[in-house]
């Protein structure tokens, strides 16, 4: 009776049928349907209805091995546990809620996983991410600007208002992405956010599953994985460990009283990365950090709960299986539990060997960063197992070195406490991000200092990440929804267009085609993505490094100095030696390296040795 019962549920591809008059009970399970064959053959339903904790559970299948269901206080919730058999097909597994007396079944789907879906494209120096705020990027689709149910609606005047850039946007212009040379696309969060206001921007999550409506859905998150990977380029999903939004659909009956942190217990976090592997730390200070609300309107996730660790590991696979995601952003890393988020990058690693991830990680020195991206246990014995962290220490030296009055001796500063991470080159280097002021803001608008600071970011060691609109000059500092811009072109009646060349000044086209131009160059030099980096104590304002492989040697001369120079380059013979010309890959002048060259104040150069 069990098997030709699976037969018809299989043949009607229904999620659920019901017998004995009971009528069913079940609004969600989550995930909402898994794959075949992945390593860690085990999996975890969570099963949300009213009452449904009250039920057993009965599965005859030859696809699965039943181990537990598990009951927790909230009687509306029952997580089942289940082993996925190996060498299975993919197909449908039933199974029996036995409640009050009577009889239903849900229909659960094992998918075929597609084959070397654990095989993800290798990231690396020779990349460049670009990172778009969708909702400000491009209005691809008008008719989702304002959807039934959600009541942050499109005001596009409002700075922390919805805009309506959206997936389709994005899709539209991978054309323009690419020809810049970008490599992969990272979008701030595009999972649904449906908060009353200050929904833009994506962080406060109210449904781990679904893309929000307004950005369009989860079929169209994978057809933008689609695209981008038909050009060429990767694919970078921003995942949230530590809070969701306070519009969640769990916030109005909780599983657990201890599936969120209690903010009148813990109140704000702190804010202070710095207490994570402060040796003295006090378990107040600790407790503010780790269990504090990020934002009011951001519940605090408490991962150290054991069934909600596994929930939120299994959505971090999902997507990465569901879109075929290339790579991850993983946001304010060190307010997650540290025992979770180590277990859930072995885990990643494991599923996917060797994928990129990177985790934001924003404090100002070295040390506390290096705390992340270690290769060894710390001090402490804790080991993240993370190789590429958000470089905010690079980027604060590189607003000291060329903003007012800078000196480039920051870089060098900053560069020589390398040692101390396990992977520097996995870093994840940026000139600005979606969380800072635009650098040719903060530069004062100098394009001198601009095009230091970009040829700095895209010749030294590290991942470069790239913010939209930086490469036309877009310069607003200040608060974050000022910051987050529109880009011009990227909705009707705009009189500006980027995306088509249309009224743009000189100095925005001058600054496209540098950029352009640069990373152009810097995806053929093997240097760049692999070579040794040797620098020179800074004097006289300019700093000089090298980047060195068996058969190339670049010299990057970084004039920040107010006067040009007549420059000695017998401080450089241990690398220069035997050479005897150069060639600016910018300027495209030749240099006579046997002589003092000459070299513009507040001017960079890329000089290949010949």
């Amino acid at each position: 009776m069990i098997k030709k019962l699976s037969v018809l549920i299989m043949l009607l591809g229904a999620s659920f049928i019901w017998i004995n008059g009971q009528s069913n009970p079940i609004n969600k399970v989550e995930p909402p349907f898994w794959w075949t064959e992945m390593k860690d053959n085990s999996l975890q339903l969570m099963v949300y209805g009213k009452s449904i904790g009250n039920s057993s559970i009965k599965i005859n299948s030859d696809k699965v091995v039943f181990e537990s269901a598990q009951q927790v206080e909230n009687k509306n919730y029952l997580f089942i546990n289940l082993t996925i058999k190996k060498h299975i097909e993919a197909g449908i597994v039933p199974i029996e809620f036995q409640l009050n007396g009577k009889s239903f079944f849900y229909n659960y789907e094992l998918k075929q996983r597609r084959p070397n879906a654990d095989k993800k494209p290798v990231m690396d120096a020779s990349d460049v991410v670009y990172l778009i705020t969708p909702d400000r990027f491009v209005n691809g689709d008008p008719s989702n600007d304002n959807v039934k149910g959600f009541n942050d609606k499109l005001e596009r005047t409002a700075e922390y208002g919805r805009h309506g850039g959206d997936i389709q946007g994005i899709i539209d212009n991978i054309d323009y992405i690419k020809k810049l040379g970008m490599t992969a696309v990272w979008p701030m969060p595009l999972l649904e956010n449906n908060q009353d206001a200050f929904s833009y921007h994506g962080y406060a999550i109210s449904d781990f599953y679904e893309t929000d409506k307004r950005f369009g859905d989860n079929a169209l998150y994978k057809k933008l994985a689609d695209k981008l990977h038909e050009n060429g380029l990767k694919l970078v999903m921003d995942q949230v460990f530590n809070h969701c939004g306070s519009a969640y659909w769990w916030m109005k009956d909780l599983p657990m009283k201890d599936w969120i942190n209690d903010a009148e217990e813990f109140g704000r976090s702190n804010f202070n990365n710095m207490v994570v592997s402060d040796p003295y730390v006090s378990q107040k200070d600790k407790n503010e950090h780790y269990r504090g609300y990020f934002d009011t309107n951001m519940p605090d996730l408490n991962l150290a709960n054991p069934i909600f660790a596994r929930y939120m590991i299994q959505n971090s696979v999902w997507w990465i299986e569901f879109a075929n995601i290339d790579a991850l952003r993983i946001d304010t890393y060190p307010y997650i539990d540290k025992n979770f988020s180590a277990k859930w990058r072995q885990h990643i690693e494991k599923e996917y060997p060797g994928m990129f991830v990177t985790a934001e990680v924003w404090v100002s020195q070295v040390p506390y960063e290096a705390y992340w991206n270690s290769s060894k246990p710390n001090f402490d014995g804790y080991q993240s197992h993370i190789n590429s962290i958000t470089d905010f220490p690079l980027y604060y030296s590189m607003l000291k070195a060329f903003g007012k009055n800078g000196d480039i001796s920051a870089l060098h500063s900053c560069l020589s406490k390398d040692f101390l991470y396990g992977q520097p080159e996995m870093n994840l280097i940026f000139f600005d991000n979606h969380d800072v002021s635009r650098t040719f803001g903060e530069l004062g608008g100098d394009y001198e200092k601009y095009k230091l600071a970009a040829t700095f970011i895209f010749t030294t060691r590290g991942i470069p990440q790239w913010y939209y609109g930086s490469e036309i000059l877009m310069k607003a500092t200040g608060s974050h929804g000022y910051i987050r811009e529109d880009m011009p072109g990227g909705w009707a009646g705009d009189k500006k267009n980027v995306f088509k060349g249309e009224n743009m000044t000189v100095a925005e086209n001058a600054a496209l085609d540098f950029i352009t131009d640069l990373l152009s160059w810097r995806k053929t030099s093997r240097a760049i993505k692999e070579g040794n980096l040797i620098h020179f104590l800074p004097h006289d304002n300019v700093y000089v490094y090298f980047r060195t492989t068996d058969n190339e040697i670049l010299m990057v001369i970084l004039n920040n100095g107010e006067e040009k120079l007549n420059f000695s380059l017998k401080n450089y013979q241990e690398v220069l030696q035997g050479h005897k010309t150069g060639t600016d890959v910018l300027s495209k002048e030749t240099f006579d390296l046997s002589k003092p060259i000459s070299i513009k104040a507040k001017t960079p150069y890329i000089i290949s040795i010949n």
